[in-house]
């Protein structure tokens, strides 16, 4: 009787972790996906300022002092 408590504890246990484990993987491709359509989305925008203009704004602005 002893044998059949544990062996049911051990598979709530497995079965709950099974649980977490898809959740979690739900819940990452998710996250992928829409950090994925952010950066489309601010790639696409056009009055945002790319990295080489920063960096030649930067450059001047070090080289006038």
């Amino acid at each position: 009787m002893i044998g059949d408590f544990i062996w049911t504890i051990l598979a709530l246990v497995g079965l709950s972790v099974l649980l977490v484990v898809i959740y979690a993987l739900v819940l990452t491709h998710k996250i992928r996906k829409t950090i994925r359509s952010v950066t489309k989305a601010t790639d696409m925008h056009p009055t945002r300022p790319q990295p080489k203009d920063v960096q030649v704004i930067s450059s001047e602005t070090v080289g006038d002092k």
